[in-house]
C-alpha cells in the first residue's frame, strides 16, 4: 500500500483479484493498511451475510464500520467527514 495520504478508505469485503475470488479481501486490505502505517478511516460495505460472518473481526482490527446498509454507509461517511475536512 502506498504511503500517500488517504482521506478515507471504502472497501468491499470479497472481490476478484487477478483470476480468483478472495472472500476476505477487506480484512487483507485492513491488515495491509495497519502494517503500512496508513492513518485513514476505513469502512467496509458488503452483504449482510459478510457483515454477520466478518463483522466482529473487522471491528477488532480497527475498521470504523462494516455495513450492508446504504443508509448506514452514508451516515458513517457523513460522520467521518468533519474529522477529515469534509
Amino acid at each position: 500500500m502506498s504511503r500517500n495520504a488517504y482521506r478515507r478508505i471504502l472497501s468491499d469485503m470479497g472481490r476478484f483479484e487477478e483470476l480468483h475470488y478472495v472472500d476476505d479481501a477487506g480484512i487483507v486490505l485492513l491488515d495491509e493498511i495497519k502494517k503500512g502505517g496508513v492513518q485513514a478511516p476505513l469502512v467496509i460495505f458488503c452483504s449482510r451475510r459478510k457483515v454477520e460472518r466478518f463483522g466482529d473481526r473487522v471491528k477488532k482490527l480497527g475498521a470504523n464500520s462494516i455495513t450492508s446498509s446504504s443508509t448506514e454507509l452514508k451516515a458513517v461517511l457523513d460522520e467521518l467527514a468533519p474529522a477529515i475536512g469534509g
